[in-house]
């Protein structure tokens, strides 16, 4: 289609990586690989995941210390969403240029204010010294710290 171009997939795609990233859906899956990769670590039998990553447990997996940061992760996974309707649309159901041109470049619009959103709440939680972040242990474990100085534990 006549909006599939490299460079503004490029920009598509990155806007869409900060949203699940910074409103807890990459934490999420991270999460959920690391309990399988502990399970054969510890050859126990492997149980697929079977998480709904819908807002609610995305904030959870967030772990954001402000209140407007929440309610701004909320605002940008609900218009990542409306805009992946828009976008499926535009790709596969309608037909017609003049409707799909409009609907991906409505799209890809939201797409890019939900990203200045999740700027925003990294921002928020940057001012209060609370970027949560989950590193990795030598031995695989996933320690935690939310302070900038902090060792993470």
């Amino acid at each position: 289609r006549e909006f599939l171009d490299a460079t503004e997939m490029v920009i598509f795609n990155s806007d869409i990586m900060k949203i699940l990233a910074i409103c807890g859906v990459v934490r999420g899956v991270h999460s959920e690989i690391d309990g399988i990769v502990e399970s054969i670590r510890r050859g126990e039998s492997i149980i697929m995941p079977r998480i709904v990553m819908d807002t609610n447990t995305s904030l959870e997996y967030a772990q954001l210390h402000n209140s407007y940061s929440n309610a701004k992760a909320i605002a940008a996974l609900k218009m990542a969403e409306q805009a992946a309707q828009l976008t499926s649309a535009a790709c596969f159901r309608v037909s017609d240029p003049d409707e799909y041109i409009a609907l991906a470049a409505a799209a890809h619009e939201m797409v890019r204010k939900a990203a200045k959103l999740a700027d925003e709440i990294r921002e928020i939680e940057k001012s209060i010294d609370a970027v949560q972040r989950t590193p990795h242990s030598n031995d695989g474990s996933i320690l935690s710290k939310s302070s900038l100085d902090e060792k993470p534990k």
